[in-house]
């Protein structure tokens, strides 16, 4: 944890960042390995962190509550506020070691060796930039977070039983409609990303070279040609917010209707006696877990959910 710390406290302990100076590509492969082994203990102990939670309930409402133990409930009130400010404090870590992680990809691209450092504008260094939206804008994270979903599966067949089988079922049909609109949603957001680049440059272009056009009699024709990138770019942009609100709807309305399967047979095993009252408190919490990841993202990891 102490390379953790370091790392994500780099520029603070080393007064630059990390991957910066001379011997950048030597200090980067290092820091690398470090910070993706500290984002894998991260993934661990942060994927037992919903356990944690529905333990809690569990002995609250199924030891606490019977027995009307006013102690017994205000030490499980104590341990799962240390347990949530943890959880919170192992959540604002990953983000900052994936946002270190970004910072020395643009260290790695932007070297003495890059095309941009030898002044070849061919967009080489745009190639970064659906992996650093990702680690800063969210969708690493969430890619991270299906890798506890397993976990929490297999706890919840310990507790619920066959009401496992819905939020599986669920997170199943999430993943299915994710992938098969993956690629066309990720080709909208590049498709927008693009035009609104070239909107900027000829703008730009335009504005730089406003007395030479102002001359040639070309200003109403270089107006009106930044208006029409300007459309151009709206449209792709609203076809990209489109395709992701659809997925996003679609995602939300599978998770929900998994959750609410869930919540009733769950309603059901525990009517029948087959489940404690904390099993089905643990139950839907456990549920809400599994189907957050798939729900959550509404565009491709490359970019900020």
């Amino acid at each position: 944890m102490t390379d953790l710390r370091n790392l994500a406290g780099g520029s603070r302990l080393t007064g630059r960042r990390p991957g910066t100076g001379p011997d950048s590509r030597s200090d980067a492969r290092p820091a690398v390995r470090a910070a993706l082994g500290g984002v894998a203990l991260l993934t661990l102990v942060i994927a037992l962190m919903p356990v944690a939670h529905a333990l809690y309930l569990m002995l609250l409402l199924d030891v606490a509550r019977p027995g009307r133990s006013g102690e017994t409930m205000l030490g499980l009130l104590a341990l799962t506020v240390v347990v949530t400010v943890l959880h919170v404090a192992l959540l604002t870590l990953r983000r900052r070691v994936l946002a270190d992680l970004a910072m020395l990809l643009d260290d790695t691209l932007i070297d003495g060796s890059s095309p941009v450092a030898a002044g070849r504008d061919d967009g080489w260094a745009e190639d970064g930039d659906p992996a650093r939206a990702a680690l800063v804008g969210g969708g690493a994270a969430t890619l991270i977070d299906v890798a506890a979903v397993p976990l929490l599966l297999a706890v919840l067949l310990l507790i619920a039983g066959t009401a496992a089988l819905v939020p599986l079922a669920g997170a199943v049909v999430s993943a299915l409609l994710l992938a098969g609109s993956w690629r066309p949603l990720a080709r909208a957001h590049q498709a927008a990303g693009s035009a609104m680049r070239q909107r900027d440059g000829q703008a730009e272009t335009v504005r730089v070279e406003r007395q030479a056009l102002a001359l040639l009699g070309m200003t109403g024709v270089a107006t009106m040609a930044v208006k029409g990138r300007a459309r151009g770019a709206a449209q792709q942009q609203r076809d990209a917010v489109r395709r992701a609100a659809a997925l996003g709807h679609r995602t939300a309305l599978t998770c929900g209707l998994a959750g609410a399967g869930t919540a009733t047979l769950a309603a059901w095993r525990t009517a029948n006696d087959a489940m404690s009252l904390g099993g089905f408190a643990a139950t839907l919490l456990l549920t809400g877990f599994v189907l957050l990841p798939p729900a959550r993202p509404n565009a491709p990891p490359g970019h900020a959910a």
